[in-house]
């Protein structure tokens, strides 16, 4: 059977080693993580996010010292983490006030805060001010996270796909 897993490979060439295997270890038991979505490495490389079984996980990228940890465990469906710039917070996506919605973790307080009320795919600006994203309708949108003022950017996108800055609108 294969494994999803999240594997490092040197810039300069040689072989892949295996950061995650697709298992978590919990005290005393090994359980089957499922399929591991949306992996994004943090600003200094030293750990990834990814969503898996619902919820948000972070994992060294030390080899050795991968062992997953729940940043999120709710009935709610939470999905598309991306690392703020300064690698304190992770946008995401989540189900828990109805319907999917943009929420932004605190990792240090662990705290969340609805950002948008139907945000999914979010990219954070290069200051780490914004995000932009598909809202219900697929239009590109661009809240500012410490008010959640949000305005429209572009019309309906009928792409799939996370946003990106270009250097004009950071």
């Amino acid at each position: 059977m294969d494994v999803p897993s999240i594997m490092r490979v040197p810039m300069a060439g040689g072989k892949a080693t295996t950061v995650l295997d697709g298992l978590v270890d919990p005290p005393g038991k090994l359980k089957w993580m499922g399929f591991i979505q949306g992996p994004v490495l943090s600003p200094d490389g030293t750990t990834i996010a990814f969503a898996a079984l619902g919820d948000l996980w972070l994992v060294s990228t030390a080899g050795d010292e991968a062992v997953p940890r729940r940043v999120t465990n709710d009935v709610f469906v939470e999905t598309n983490p991306v690392w703020a710039p300064d690698g304190r917070s992770l946008a995401y996506s989540s189900d828990r006030d109805g319907a999917v919605g943009l929420w932004v973790r605190d990792l240090a307080a662990g705290t969340d805060r609805r950002i948008a009320p139907d945000g999914t795919t979010a990219s954070w600006s290069p200051d780490g001010t914004r995000l932009a994203y598909l809202d219900s309708d697929a239009q590109l949108r661009v809240v500012q996270v410490a008010n959640r003022e949000s305005r429209q950017a572009h019309a309906r996108i009928f792409e799939p796909g996370r946003p990106s800055w270009s250097p004009a609108w950071a």
